[in-house]
Formats: structure tokens, sequence, C-alpha cells
């Protein structure tokens, strides 16, 4: 069982271009917390060779207050493939947090969008973490 997940988790993380993996404070080539910018963001993701790339500025409306964050689409123009929230302070930016929608995003295990509950078990077993599903 060990040699399975090994091997698929590598194999999986092989395949997958970077600027789809997710890890932490990672989405894609975007790094989130400190020394992340929306500037960074604009010029990583702003792409016009790929099919309906585009970055807007957008009201996340958090617990009611006017909340900025800005949607990131890539290949589908109907659905942000990821929106990330961002604070301002002293004059610098922060990225605090991102949510995907896309399924072209995945953990280097293969967990993602999309992914079913026995996925999940399976990887969490190969964790040795047998509680909480």
């Amino acid at each position: 069982m060990w040699i399975f997940l090994l091997v698929t988790s590598i194999v999986f993380a092989a395949s997958l271009p970077e600027k789809y993996v997710l890890s932490k404070h990672k989405v894609g080539l975007l790094k989130l917390g400190k020394g992340s910018s929306v500037d960074e963001l604009y010029w990583k993701y702003n792409d016009s060779r790929e099919h309906c790339a585009m970055v807007r500025l957008i009201n996340r409306n958090f617990e009611g207050s006017f909340t900025k964050g800005i949607q990131v689409y890539m290949g589908d123009c109907d659905i942000p493939a990821f929106v990330v929230s961002f604070r301002q302070q002293r004059g610098s930016e922060e990225l605090t947090g991102a949510t995907v929608y896309s399924r072209m995003f995945r953990a280097a295990h293969g967990i993602g969008v999309g992914s079913t509950l026995g996925e999940l078990r399976r990887h969490r077993r190969g964790q040795g973490q047998e509680r909480g599903f």
C-alpha cells in the first residue's frame, strides 16, 4: 500500500505542470503570505498567450464589509480558476488566502477539486491518519 501511494504521488507530481500544483502557502506559481504581492499575481497570470487568461479585482464581501479579492481566469472564461484575497497594511500588500475552483489544480499527491471521498480516505490512510473521515 505504501509503495503504491508513493509511486503514484511521484508520477502524478512529475506529470502536473508547476502552474497547477497546490501546496502549503502556494497556488500554482503564486506564493501566499508575507512577501507576496498583487503585482506578482498580475505578472504571473495575465498571459495573453493563454486562452482567456485574465485577472480582475472584485469585492469578496466577507462579513458584510468590502474585502478586496482578485479573480484569476485560466482556460475557462466562465468560471475563475481561483480567487485570491489580499489586504493592504502600511503601504504594502499581502496575499492572505485563495479559494480554488478549477479541477486543473492538484496537490502533489493528486488531491484537488473534485476528488472523491474514497480518494481522500486512501490518502489519509497512507499518511497514517485514520481519524476524520
